[in-house]
C-alpha cells in the first residue's frame, strides 16, 4: 500500500511540474511505438519488415531464421545487459560507460 501511494504522489508531482497533456504524449508515445512498431521482438511493424526484405532477397526459410535471430540479439539480451550494468558499474557510471563502450565495439 506504502508504494503504491509513494508512486500516485511521485505521478501527481510530474503532473503538477510537466503537465497533464505533456505526460499523456510522452506515455501514449512510448507505448505505442513499442507495442506496434517495435512489438516486442519479431513481432510488430520491424519483424513483418524484415521478413518481408528478406523474402525479397530470395533468401531460404533456414538462414531467413539465422538472419532474423542475429538482427534480434540485441532485444534478447537486453534484461540480461540491464542487469549488467546496474550490478557492475564502468568506471563510476551505470549506464553511460556500457553505451559507450557498446557504441565504439559498434
Amino acid at each position: 500500500q506504502a508504494s503504491t501511494a509513494t508512486s500516485l504522489q511521485w505521478v501527481a508531482r510530474l503532473r503538477e511540474t510537466f503537465g497533464t497533456n505533456l505526460l499523456i504524449t510522452i506515455f501514449c508515445a512510448h507505448h505505442l511505438l513499442k507495442g506496434f512498431v517495435g512489438g516486442g521482438g519479431s513481432s510488430g511493424l520491424i519483424g513483418n519488415g524484415m521478413e518481408f526484405v528478406y523474402r525479397g532477397y530470395g533468401v531460404s526459410g533456414p538462414d531467413l531464421q539465422v538472419y532474423t535471430s542475429v538482427a534480434l540479439l540485441p532485444w534478447s539480451i537486453k534484461a540480461l545487459m540491464g542487469v549488467m550494468s546496474d550490478g557492475f558499474p564502468l568506471f563510476g557510471y551505470r549506464k553511460i560507460s556500457y553505451l559507450l563502450v557498446f557504441a565504439a565495439l559498434a
